[in-house]
Parts: C-alpha cells; sequence; structure tokens
C-alpha cells in the first residue's frame, strides 16, 4: 500500500478507496504467535488421520497430548490470567507438597519405606470407598460421552 501511495502521489484513503480495501486492514500488521505453526501443523495431522471427527473431538485430542493446553488456556483466559492460572498450579503443588511431607512427619512414616506400598497403609474402607467415587466418575463421563455423541 505504501508503494501504491508514493507512486501514485495519493493518500491511503484514496488507494484503499480505489483497490477496493478498508484502511483498517492496512493499519494493522498480522501477529503471528510462535507456537501458532505447530499448532497447526498438530491440527492438520490429526484431522488427517481422523478425517471425520469434528473439532470438539480434535481439541480433545490435542489436550490428551498437551500440545494445545497452553494455548487454549492462553485464547480463553489471556496473557495474564493464563499466567495466574500457572502460579497458581505451582503454589499449590509446593503448599500441599509441604503438607503432605508435615503429614509424614507427624506420624512418623519414612517417605522411602511408602513408595510402592501405599496399599498397605491405607485402610480398606478407605480403598472402598475410593474405588466406588472413581468407578462413579468414570460412568459419568462415559455417559456424558455417549450422550453427547448422540446429538
Amino acid at each position: 500500500m505504501k508503494a501504491v501511495c508514493e507512486g501514485l502521489n495519493v493518500s491511503e484513503r484514496r488507494a484503499c478507496t480505489v483497490l477496493g480495501q478498508y484502511r483498517s486492514t492496512q493499519r494493522h500488521a498480522a501477529v503471528v504467535k510462535s507456537d501458532e505453526n505447530a499448532l497447526t501443523k498438530a491440527i492438520v495431522q490429526l484431522a488427517s488421520g481422523y478425517g471425520r471427527y469434528r473439532y470438539r473431538r480434535v481439541t480433545g485430542l490435542l489436550r490428551e497430548a498437551g500440545v494445545a493446553s497452553l494455548t487454549v488456556i492462553g485464547k480463553f483466559l489471556g496473557r495474564r490470567s493464563a499466567f495466574t492460572y500457572l502460579a497458581s498450579n505451582c503454589l499449590c503443588a509446593i503448599i500441599l507438597g509441604i503438607i503432605l511431607n508435615q503429614i509424614y512427619l507427624a506420624s512418623e512414616i519414612g517417605i522411602k519405606a511408602t513408595i510402592g506400598k501405599a496399599g498397605e497403609i491405607i485402610p480398606r474402607t478407605l480403598k472402598t470407598i475410593s474405588a466406588v467415587i472413581l468407578l462413579f466418575l468414570m460412568a459419568n463421563v462415559i455417559y456424558h460421552e455417549a450422550k453427547e455423541s448422540h446429538e
């Protein structure tokens, strides 16, 4: 556009009118995100492999693979909120680790002694309740997936 304006010695407004373009298209440069190309390649690869999948299913596959998680979080929440989200996840992991360490120290259980043997420490009733809750959650997911596929 600059070359047209300078070559013909006309204003940007006049050049855009003659060419049939909006002036706003000349003022805003396209911004390509750094991870956009990798995400596009992953989407094309999944779409070519699973041609009949809709966008929600492809997005789900990308989330499972961990490709789009930060991109999706950044897109929906914004940069500041995404940073807050990630920082709060890190903070919660550290705090819960400290709490777990204090529980181990208070109950005089060695961490090395519990690796691979957590099933022996947990009471049988708690195991049963946890298994029932897990089965309920799995059935709930299967029900909603089946319901969504029928719609």
